[in-house]
């Protein structure tokens, strides 16, 4: 079991209301860190952050809409004045067939959740880090991007580009900042414990 304590941060947590990132947002918390649970669920996201507690809330987000992040963050920053973690954990598994098979929604919609998604939410936090001596930036990939799964085209696309995303954005902040943490493919149906 790895123990950390967080003093003082606030994070903002996206597909936070069950699963994988139900788990990553009550450890947080658990170690002292306010959480933002941004879910498009907001049944889920309100459960979660209320049974957390230590002042997590709920901010209901559509991750592939620009609008939409843009507005959670004024929300957080409104609450907390700060974001110190931002955990991109939205994602989805999409539908599994071969590439012939796939159409293009099929690709676009696993693509805006996983890696555009991200890609709109990163700038928008970035100010917010700028002055800022500490904070973290967590992306939930998936070995399928390393590794490729023959059926889960999109999928497996879409997690080696989140992993690729790091790499520009640790030499834009110039401090080991982004971190990249792996996870197992269509895991998040299960329920999760980080201890």
């Amino acid at each position: 079991m790895i123990k950390f304590r967080i003093e003082r941060a606030d994070c903002n947590c996206q597909r936070c209301g069950f699963g994988i990132g139900e788990a990553i947002a009550r450890r947080l918390s658990s170690a002292g860190a306010r959480v933002a649970v941004a879910d498009i669920d907001s049944h889920g996201e309100t459960a979660t952050a209320g049974d957390i507690g230590n002042g997590a809330f709920a901010a209901t987000l559509d991750i592939s809409h620009a609008n939409s992040i843009a507005a959670v963050v004024c929300g957080v920053l409104e609450l907390t004045l700060s974001i110190d973690i931002v955990v991109n954990n939205a994602g989805m598994a999409g539908k599994a067939a071969p590439i012939w098979e796939q159409r293009n929604e099929d690709w676009h919609r696993v693509m805006a959740l996983s890696v555009t998604g991200p890609f709109y939410l990163l700038p928008r936090s970035d100010f917010a880090h700028r002055a800022r001596t500490y904070c973290r930036i967590v992306n939930i990939a998936s070995i399928a991007g390393k590794e490729g799964n023959t059926n889960m085209v999109a999928y497996s696309s879409s997690k080696a580009a989140l992993s690729a995303l790091r790499n520009p954005l640790q030499k834009r902040l110039r401090r080991k900042e982004s971190v990249l943490m792996p996870s197992r493919p269509r895991s998040s149906a299960r329920r999760f414990s980080i201890s």
